[in-house]
């Protein structure tokens, strides 16, 4: 198991009173002092941002600030990552779903479509120090070939900040598809490329290594064999000339680079009546296709190069989730109990993946141990579009996950990494012999983690919550088996229950 040996072993939790912003509302926050140690993953705070919409959320690690996004106001909130206090808000238009921070430049890159509304479809620039507007892009009234001002209504944002560029995907009519931004100029760049993304909609990796960029769509310029056709499409980050290649499958994808091995992963949905993973060996040239019938739900798909792991949040065959070994390409499947995924991330020292679920939980898979837990939600109240958990990022050096919520009580959860634990283990400490002439009996166990808790079973009744200690009464002659089996504060469950066999004798 892999232990965080770099961090400091304590954390301090101190009370204060925060100011929420331009509201103006206290709101009881507490402030992190100190790192992660190797504890198991655990809530350590949340900050209460009510009468918000929350849609994106971004960590500027060397500021030690929070960027999130506001649908309500149309505002990009900048909160003090120490004292949890909104100190700025800057309007960036609704909808602002990508948020893309260059820690070395320190600025922050936001995307807003205004809802898919002409006319509000911009990309602006922040000072992430100052928390000042620095400029906004228009990507439609930039297209070279046709200006279409304000037309840009749906776009994403990827960033590569090994070469300081943020690569822009859009879709509106006549636009070009592909852009890039120079951070250190803010110079705002189309990408020649015939490019029809269609249900994808410009969905992007980078490889930070090769200096190329990619998306799925379909080539204008390629022939088309009359069926649905996926193309990979590269763009290479120094020239930025654009080639494709033809997938061997269509469909729904999602994109996630290997840096290691120099592979690309598509991840496919069922749209083309195709859904399964595809592995590309930019090396060689060649692809590897793996079939998953009957996959479910978002993917998003996160990659260890610590490790060289691959992590995607997939819902296979009824609500498991996928680990990717790089160098071999052999999957290994997960169970991570949920109803889809909106996000995720990972923390490359602990080899922890973060998924944010749509239900308000977040999972937690260790690629090492394969073992996943799971932070139940604050409330368990989804809103009316099912979206509770919308977007994570991981504050690497400080050991700390942010997640946003969009329920009735809108909030920041900060968890602390850790290490994931076994499954419990359950003993019975206390309970009837192997022939009693008692028909009420009493049994009394324990875990070996703390605050568990249990469900207990007699004969063929159905599990069910108890506590120690547990009766039973007018039992019948005959022969009873008692199984109980503790939970601890993950979800993790003793997979091997405790057992006491015995007979009730007249």
């Amino acid at each position: 198991m892999r232990r965080l040996s770099a961090l400091a072993a304590w954390l301090l939790i101190v009370p204060v009173a925060v100011a929420q912003g331009d509201v103006g509302q206290a709101v009881e926050a507490r402030t992190v002092l100190a790192s992660a140690d190797d504890d198991p993953p655990a809530v350590v705070d949340t900050i209460a941002l009510p009468g918000r919409q929350l849609l994106a959320l971004a960590l500027y690690e060397a500021g030690n600030k929070i960027f999130v996004t506001d649908d309500v106001s149309g505002n990009l909130l900048v909160i003090d990552g120490t004292t949890h206090q909104v100190i700025s808000s800057i309007a960036v238009g609704r909808s602002a779903y990508e948020i893309v921070i260059d820690e070395s430049f320190g600025k922050v890159y936001v995307a807003s479509d205004g809802g898919f509304a002409d006319g509000t479809g911009f990309i602006s620039v922040i000072n992430a120090d100052t928390g000042q507007l620095i400029t906004q892009f228009d990507p439609g009234a930039l297209n070279e070939v046709s200006p279409s001002p304000g037309k840009a209504d749906a776009f994403r944002l990827e960033g590569d900040e090994v070469h300081d560029k943020v690569y822009v995907s859009l879709f509106c009519p006549f636009c070009d598809e592909l852009a890039v931004i120079d951070v250190a100029s803010d110079t705002y760049t189309p990408i020649e490329a015939n490019i029809h993304f269609g249900f994808a909609e410009g969905v992007m990796a980078v490889s930070t290594v090769a200096n190329d960029a990619f998306a799925v769509g379909t080539d204008l310029d390629k022939p088309s064999s009359g069926s649905p056709e996926s193309w990979l499409i590269t763009i290479d980050g120094e020239t930025l000339q654009v080639s494709s290649t033809l997938l061997p499958e269509t469909g729904f994808p999602e994109l996630a680079v290997n840096e290691v091995d120099d592979k690309v992963y598509v991840f496919m949905g069922p749209l083309g009546g195709w859904s399964g993973v595809i592995i590309h060996h930019r090396p060689s040239g060649t692809f590897k296709t793996i079939e998953h019938p009957n996959r479910e739900g978002t993917s998003p798909l996160v990659f260890n190069p610590a490790t060289d792991r691959l992590f995607s949040g997939a819902t296979v065959n009824g609500k498991r989730g996928i680990i990717v070994e790089g160098a071999t390409d052999e999957l290994s499947y997960v169970r991570l109990r949920g109803d889809g995924m909106n996000a995720g991330a990972v923390r490359s020292s602990t080899d922890n993946a973060y998924f944010a679920g749509i239900d308000g939980r977040t999972f937690i898979v260790n690629g090492t141990t394969q073992r996943v837990g799971v932070i139940p939600s604050a409330t368990g109240v989804a809103d009316t579009d099912g979206v509770v958990t919308s977007a994570i990022d991981i504050d690497q050096a400080r050991g700390l996950i942010y997640t946003i919520h969009d329920d009735e009580a809108p909030r920041i959860t900060i968890i602390r990494d850790g290490v994931l634990p076994p499954p419990p283990e359950t003993t019975i400490t206390r309970g009837p012999s192997r022939k009693t002439t008692r028909r009420a009996v009493t049994f009394r166990f324990r875990s070996d983690q703390p605050n568990p808790t249990f469900k207990c079973k007699l004969d063929d009744r159905r599990w069910r919550k108890c506590t120690s200690p547990k009766r039973y009464r007018a039992l019948s002659f005959s022969r009873h088996v008692f199984r109980v089996k503790a939970r601890n504060s993950l979800g993790m469950t003793d997979s091997t229950p405790a057992k006491r066999v015995f007979k009730v004798v007249p």
